[in-house]
């Protein structure tokens, strides 16, 4: 990767690839920490009668 010389920001295609790979970069943590607190919010009966329903 030392090689690698990559003008970010002067063509189209690379500014998308930098704008695309920040936007993962700082949106996955955030997400999964939603989804995440989601999940650990179902209630115990629920995923009890989920479970007795064979899901």
């Amino acid at each position: 990767l030392t090689h690698l010389n990559v003008d970010w920001l002067g063509n189209a295609w690379a500014a998308k690839a930098a704008i695309l790979i920040t936007n993962l970069w700082l949106g996955f943590p955030y997400m999964f920490l939603v989804c995440t607190g989601a999940l650990q919010s179902i209630p115990s009966d629920v995923k009890e009668a989920a479970k007795i329903d064979g899901a």
